[in-house]
């Protein structure tokens, strides 16, 4: 069992007459009736290498059925079977950051090379000359000494000055967080995040635009990881499981009515939580009593995969006896009453 990532432009019709095709789109076999993905067509090689020893597997695919395949994408309508990029709608913006950038960036190139300018009553070079013999040169420059940039001699009626650009994007920062702002909407993600800093927001200020973000993982974790790869990779594994001794040795003590409450494809995914806590102990309070209320388990709150295997550590390291004696402790702590042990009782 194991999982390979591909790019999605790999998953691609080799033949472009068969774009058209109303079972066959993009690389994706249909089903005639059900309209669902039943094989996929990826290319051997990218269609955008460049290498010579791949060119010609470009225009080569191989098959994979659709249980063997996982293609994650956001379904936006029905019968939706290729997705596209969330930056798509910043995409034609893309290049004007870059030219702005590159831009800016050379305009003060240019302003640090040109160290002084000087002007002067002299004529210029190309005053009284015409056709071929006019030298165009109207100015003269001067190289420094043991210092970068040239110095400049303007004749007489001669004057430098520079383009002052207006408009709120008038900072290349300025520009740049508008720019960066626009690509981190399409995730619902703030902007000190995209930008990777926080300097002129506060704590509260944070934590109120960061839950968006967390929402949007949350709602992502739930409609297409858990159901898309998650769910599917954990049924793979299953079916591998059951190939091996010892599970077949496990299969061979369980009673029929075992197997019934045994049911080993009811999974539940458990993500790390994500939160900015800004008083502690009112948190946990809150987390106190939500426990108190049945509202969350233990293990969701801990955030460990296997309970028994978290608690066993912590009973060893706060010197609990053993693992159930941590657990009534914490039972203790948590609804204020005494948990009795009905063997020692």
């Amino acid at each position: 069992l194991d999982v390979i990532g591909f790019e999605a432009d790999r998953l691609a019709s080799p033949n472009q007459a068969e774009l058209l095709l109303s079972n066959y789109i993009d690389g994706v076999h249909l089903d005639p009736y059900t309209r669902q993905p039943v094989a996929y067509d990826l290319l051997k090689a990218h269609p955008g290498s460049e290498y010579l020893d791949t060119l010609t597997e470009q225009f080569e695919h191989e098959t994979f059925l659709a249980g063997d395949v996982l293609h994650s994408f956001r379904r936006r309508r029905a019968e939706q079977h290729r997705g596209s990029s969330r930056y798509i709608p910043c995409l034609p913006i893309s290049g004007l950051h870059r030219k702005y950038c590159e831009a800016e960036v050379q305009r003060n190139v240019l302003r640090a090379a040109f160290a002084f300018v000087l002007k002067t009553l002299a004529v210029p070079e190309d005053e009284g000359e015409e056709g071929e013999n006019a030298n165009n040169k109207w100015y003269t420059s001067v190289n420094l000494p043991n210092r970068q940039g040239v110095g400049m001699f303007l004749p007489e009626g001669y004057d430098i000055t520079q383009f002052n650009p207006d408009g709120s994007a008038s900072e290349l920062n300025e520009f740049h967080g508008i720019i960066t702002g626009l690509f981190a909407g399409c995730f619902s993600m703030p902007l000190g995040r995209a930008l990777g800093r926080y300097s002129t927001a506060g704590y509260a200020g944070i934590r109120a635009e960061m839950l968006p973000y967390h929402h949007a993982i949350a709602s992502d974790r739930s409609q297409v990881w858990e159901r898309t790869w998650m769910d599917p990779l954990f049924v793979a594994f299953l079916v591998e499981l059951q190939l091996t001794p010892g599970f077949r040795q496990l299969a061979a003590q369980l009673t029929p009515e075992e197997w019934l409450v045994l049911d080993l494809y009811n999974a539940e995914w458990q993500w790390p939580e994500k939160e900015l806590v800004v008083d502690p102990s009112r948190e946990e309070e809150a987390r106190r009593k939500k426990m108190m209320m049945g509202l969350v388990s233990r293990a969701q709150q801990v955030g460990a995969a296997d309970l028994d295997e978290f608690d066993d550590r912590a009973a060893k390291a706060l010197g609990f006896t053993d693992r159930e004696a941590f657990r009534r402790a914490c039972a203790q702590s948590i609804h204020g009453f005494q948990v009795v042990d009905d063997q020692n009782e």
